[in-house]
């Protein structure tokens, strides 16, 4: 009998997280990373794939997608708008509350072939209709109902999600915010929290974070970024990182400026992970899909072995996955991206119109998930 289901033969793995870039074969067995190593046995495979000329990473995790397909009016079917595309664990951004969690679980998280985990929304109607502030209403903000959603749901849910945009709160400020805190501190969970375009500073809003929770759009163009005067960023922001808050880029259609990202690169302040806010509007328009946002982060200057980082080992880490996804370490689930890496000129453009010229882009070859392959 063969060790080894497949082996990945030939392509030139690029894995942070076990510190690994150069060529490599990839023997997987029972959807399990058995062995990474140079030239396993031919012998010992039910099949070889050659990858020579391609790069392996682990499988992508999105940290900052819609997956709610059917049940709100932004969200992507993520088997067929991300699995294929290399992302094989991706995290639900707050699509759905508390009264209809339920039906998010059973129609879309339990089938799904992806591995989704997801931060419920503070409100109970969830992020239905982009037309409508889920915070706007108190008679939408129920921490009680939060709380036994949460309990009942460890299995899927990381925490709370809160859109403290204007256009979300209406005139309820901080409010859902210190709501939200109460909820995930009495539940141990965690907060994932959008901001830019808000009523109240970003100093006030990091105030209330704790190591764990996550800054979604932190690169954000509109008011209420991360930059203070002289184009730096704030105190704030440089001490919440310090205690522990994620930096997330969640791009979207609105939330990405490239005059920030560089002005924050300049000095030294990285995300901690780069995710989509992958929506249905987002994939007609600049986010299109994770390979494409990992390549645009690298024309403004960061390098591949970077992108991938924070597409796989460190978001890893956040949702303290690590010893199952983000790295083809032994053990580890085989789920696996293979990537061309093109070469040429491509552009790519932020929320304000802003567009920058890179000069690779990764295009998905094939993608496993628990070691079979993904059609797409």
């Amino acid at each position: 009998m063969p060790f080894f289901d497949t082996i990945l033969r030939g392509g030139t793995v690029v894995d942070p997280g076990c510190g690994l870039h150069g060529r490599f074969d990839v023997g997987i067995a029972g959807g399990k990373i058995m062995s990474v190593a140079p030239d396993l046995p031919r012998a010992d495979a039910g099949q070889v794939v050659n990858l020579a000329g391609l790069i392996v990473t682990p499988g992508l995790i999105d940290m900052h997608m819609h997956a709610y397909w059917g049940g709100t009016d932004i969200s992507v079917d993520p088997d067929r708008d991300c699995l294929p595309r290399g992302v094989t664990t991706m995290v639900d951004g707050g699509s759905a509350g508390a009264y209809n969690f339920g039906a998010f679980r059973k129609l879309i998280l339990e089938p799904a072939r992806s591995r989704i985990l997801a931060f419920l929304n503070l409100s109970t109607i969830g992020q239905v209709d982009v037309r409508v502030g889920e915070y706007s209403n108190l008679t939408w903000l129920d921490a009680e109902a939060a709380t036994r959603c949460l309990e009942e749901n460890r299995d899927y849910l990381l925490g709370l999600k809160v859109r403290l945009s204007r256009d979300a709160v209406g005139q309820n400020g901080l409010l859902p915010l210190e709501m939200a805190r109460a909820v995930a501190d009495r539940t141990g969970t965690r907060l994932m929290v959008h901001v830019g375009e808000t009523d109240a500073p970003l100093s006030e809003i990091l105030e209330l974070l704790r190591a764990g929770d996550i800054v979604s759009h932190f690169l954000t163009p509109r008011q209420h970024g991360i930059l203070g005067e002289g184009g730096r960023p704030l105190p704030a922001v440089r001490q919440a990182v310090a205690r522990g808050v994620w930096l997330d880029v969640a791009q979207g259609r609105m939330h990405l400026s490239f005059r920030v990202a560089r002005a924050a690169f300049k000095l030294g302040l990285l995300p901690h992970t780069i995710s989509t806010d992958l929506s249905r509007y987002g994939m007609m328009g600049s986010v299109k899909d994770l390979p494409n946002v990992l390549s645009c982060f690298m024309a403004l200057g960061l390098t591949l072995q970077q992108v991938i980082e924070r597409a796989t080992t460190v978001p890893a880490k956040v949702l303290s996955l690590s010893d199952e996804v983000g790295a083809l370490r032994a053990g580890c689930s085989a789920d696996v991206a293979v990537f061309a890496v093109e070469e040429g000129q491509f552009e790519f453009a932020d929320s304000t119109g802003e567009r920058v010229t890179g000069r690779q882009r990764l295009v998905p070859r094939l993608v496993l998930r628990a070691g079979v392959p993904v059609e797409g």
